[in-house]
């Protein structure tokens, strides 16, 4: 990756769900109804309209600090990659033209790129990454001690190599450091923005991203009379139960009777069920399965739920959250986050200079 050199204006308004996408619950292609899940005063609308230029939008979530230079690859790549047949293939499902299996495949990409693109995955990456790097570092002692007992034996090792990256987006920001005088080995990762734009690359181009691909995909619709809404994290996995209760915080991406949906269109969906083979699933839904979906889009919204038209009493099916403290959280989050996350990774390549350098010297 490289600083922009062709004085090329740098995006730093970025849509972590595409405007083209939204589109399709607008009215007049300029605005759509939002209904917010965090306010400050339960007398706040229950619905406003909201620009499409400004729905889903974070300042610099995918711009990254190298040698001094802001660089907007990343919101590049997804244009150039997905966003762009993905909004061909939209329009065909609103002209109601018959979809090929190379399209199907390629909204099965758009579902992953947007499943981990959004504020609402960050979140849930950094809570998952501090978890899995705390049980890694507490296993440090009993792998040290293998390692060594290994050696003794001459069991060979095999060499350790640079965790592989897939451009345009960083490797982990992992941090090890050795002092010799002390005998003291520290190790940390910086969590923020270079750790999430990480995360999306190794789960959309590794073995989970594989095996999203290779489940049973199809486009469902809604009943008559009812529609799919969306959110500002639409491509969601949940698990239904019989009690009608759902389940989306932690879901496995791969266990059996999972549904993974991405709405496409109020009238459209991308769906599938991890197990269900292709005549499993029905085209058009149940009243209770799009039931099930909207909930389910509910309750893996980040902050917003939008819809085609205003839907009557809607916080007595769909609450929303009361909590100034929050939403000054949020404010301060992103106020801060271009200036604290530029700083984090001037100081991760720095750390990557000096460690090179006395690699170097070696």
């Amino acid at each position: 990756m490289s600083p922009n050199t062709n004085n090329k204006q740098v995006t730093h308004h970025n849509h972590f769900v595409p405007q083209f996408y939204l589109r399709n619950w607008s009215s007049n292609g300029n605005s759509l109804w939002d209904y917010k899940l965090v306010v400050e005063d339960d007398r706040e609308k229950t619905w406003r309209t909201t620009s499409l230029k400004t729905a889903c939008t974070w300042n610099d979530l995918y711009t990254q600090r190298t040698a001094g230079s802001d660089v907007d690859d990343i919101e590049n790549y997804f244009c150039d990659e997905y966003e762009a047949t993905a909004s061909a293939i939209l329009r065909k499902i609103s002209s109601g033209a018959a979809l090929s299996k190379n399209d199907i495949n390629c909204l099965v990409d758009f579902w992953l790129i947007q499943h981990f693109r959004t504020p609402a995955y960050l979140i849930k990456n950094a809570k998952l990454t501090e978890e899995v790097f705390e049980e890694i570092t507490n296993q440090i002692p009993d792998i040290v001690s293998k390692y060594f007992y290994e050696k003794e034996l001459g069991i060979a090792h095999p060499v350790a190599h640079k965790p592989e990256q897939f451009y345009p987006f960083p490797v982990q920001p992992i941090e090890a450091d050795i002092d010799f005088e002390t005998g003291t080995i520290t190790s940390s990762i910086v969590l923020g923005r270079a750790s999430f734009l990480s995360s999306i690359a190794s789960f959309v181009n590794g073995s989970v991203g594989n095996r999203v691909r290779n489940f049973n995909w199809t486009i469902v619709r809604p009943p008559r009379e009812h529609f799919f809404l969306t959110s500002d994290n639409p491509a969601i996995a949940f698990g239904a139960y019989k009690d009608n209760k759902i389940e989306v915080d932690g879901i496995g991406l791969g266990r059996r009777n999972v549904t993974l949906v991405l709405p496409l269109t109020p009238d459209a969906a991308l769906f599938t069920e991890v197990g269900a083979l292709p005549f499993d699933i029905p085209e058009q839904l149940s009243v209770r399965q799009c039931e099930l979906i909207n909930q389910a889009i509910y309750r893996g919204a980040y902050r917003h739920i939008f819809s085609k038209k205003k839907i009557p009493n809607i916080k007595s099916n769909y609450p929303r959250v009361i909590s100034k403290a929050l939403v000054e959280e949020d404010r301060k989050l992103r106020e801060n986050w271009a200036s604290s996350q530029a700083a984090a990774e001037e100081q991760h390549e720095a750390w990557l200079a000096a460690r090179n350098g006395t690699q170097g010297s070696e």
